[in-house]
């Protein structure tokens, strides 16, 4: 039976990138949609703060934003001094409230996206100047315009790294967002969330059973699909196709400030 689940879960990411050949099985088997199950990275959301207010910034984005022009090498380094005064702190408008928040210098932006992309000698982009402005960034409650440093280069690109200090986030730069769900949205009493999975558009072994799966933790909520196949799976050829489909996941507990997770633990963004 275990083998039998990672035969499924390697033909579910298969249609990705080809056509998948679907091996022989016996019996009637059951698999939770997505790459993997991945426990440890939903157990890596406990310590999470739900109740700290301002709940910190989940961004997904990937960093740093990348404007226009040519952008060469894989990091960064200054081609002169970047401005070293602290910018007074900020209020912006969080997906749980208004908020003053500390922000950063621009030596700090910098150095935190050096570190984040890398410094391989040789290879690295030139700034040339750094300019403090507002940026749209992507959160697991959608976007929030932020206070940002937007880095110019040498090959007339920007870099765009948020301006706000390091504690107004959580895990700043790790995160990424769900490929497999999406236009998430809750109910008003926060118990249904409601979004839409993208699943394989032909399948070996017949029509599954669908059935919704939902992992509540004080700190996060894992949801996706389980698959139970009414009858043994035959040789086939599965083109490599897809559909987006529209399922609702009920919660025990209302979701309030927890992250919400698809089963390979990579954030839904909830509207």
């Amino acid at each position: 039976m275990r083998r039998n689940s990672r035969v499924l879960v390697s033909a579910f990411v298969g249609f990705l990138f080809g056509v998948t050949a679907c091996g022989p099985a016996k019996g009637i088997e059951e698999s939770v949609a997505g790459p993997t199950y991945d426990r440890a990275a939903l157990n890596s959301w406990r310590d999470f703060p739900v109740a700290h207010k301002p709940r910190p910034l989940v961004l997904v984005s990937d960093l740093p934003l990348l404007g226009d022009g040519k952008m060469m090498g894989s990091g960064f380094e200054p081609a002169g001094p970047l401005p070293t005064q602290v910018p007074p702190r900020a209020t912006v408008n969080l997906p749980d409230g208004p908020a003053t928040l500390p922000v950063v210098t621009a030596t700090e932006a910098f150095t935190a996206m050096a570190d984040h992309t890398g410094r391989p000698a040789g290879q690295s982009v030139k700034v040339t100047s750094a300019t403090y402005t507002t940026s749209s960034f992507a959160t697991d409650r959608g976007p929030v315009d932020l206070p940002a440093w937007r880095f110019a280069t040498e090959t007339a690109g920007t870099a765009t790294w948020p301006a706000l200090s390091p504690d107004a986030f959580w895990r700043l730069g790790e995160l990424r967002a769900s490929a497999d769900m999406s236009q998430a949205s809750m109910s008003a009493d926060g118990r249904v969330l409601t979004a839409f999975v993208t699943l394989p558009g032909h399948w070996c072994g017949g029509t599954p059973q669908v059935e919704p799966v939902v992992i509540e933790s004080p700190a996060s909520v894992a949801v996706g699909l389980r698959f139970t196949f009414p009858q043994p799976r035959q040789d086939c050829v599965r083109p490599a196709d897809a559909v987006a489909r529209k399922e609702s996941f009920s919660l025990a507990d209302p979701l309030n400030e927890r992250v919400v997770l698809d089963l390979s633990g990579h954030l839904v963004t909830v509207r």
